[in-house]
């Protein structure tokens, strides 16, 4: 596998917050392929806002967010970051199985009316897999306990 020289996250000087409120100042960072990041600190000292900022969900007050080497408020391939969020909001009401938030995952990476076709069910198939749940695709998401939820969430970010 080829590693790019493009950092997938690059921060420089960024400053995040809400409603104009800064919550992060100052920050520096840069990922690269292979590279393992744990972001640890105390309660509310702004672990989620920096994962949020980089995502575009918490306001860019300064600085600069690059994501695969492009400004964040250009960057439109969406597809290529997967998300599990630290609450688990996927077992709502609705009667959808394993497979289907799984899929889920995937419309992100073609437009909407084109049905999923055969790279779509193999990454769904692969993401199942990685995370040790392909046996039970067809079960009700409610069904699952919330360990098993966490891992539909990050299956779902993989595929």
């Amino acid at each position: 596998m080829r590693v790019s020289a493009t950092p997938l996250i690059e921060l420089r000087s960024a400053c995040f917050g809400y409603d104009h409120t800064s919550v992060l100042s100052d920050v520096n960072l840069t990922v690269r392929q292979g590279d393992v990041l744990a972001v640890l600190g105390s309660n509310g000292s702004g672990k989620s806002t920096l994962i949020r900022g980089m995502l575009g969900i918490a306001d860019l007050l300064s600085g600069e967010v690059a994501l695969f080497g492009q400004p964040r408020a250009q960057f439109r391939e969406r597809w290529r970051i997967g998300f599990v969020p630290q609450r688990n909001q996927l077992a709502g009401s609705l009667p959808v199985t394993v497979r289907e938030v799984v899929e889920s995952g995937r419309i992100v990476r073609h437009p909407i009316w084109k049905r999923f076709g055969a790279a779509d069910r193999a990454a769904v198939a692969n993401a199942l897999a990685t995370v040790g749940l392909a046996d039970l695709a067809s079960r009700p998401l409610q069904s699952l306990s919330g360990g098993q939820q966490r891992r539909v969430a990050i299956a779902r970010a993989l595929a």
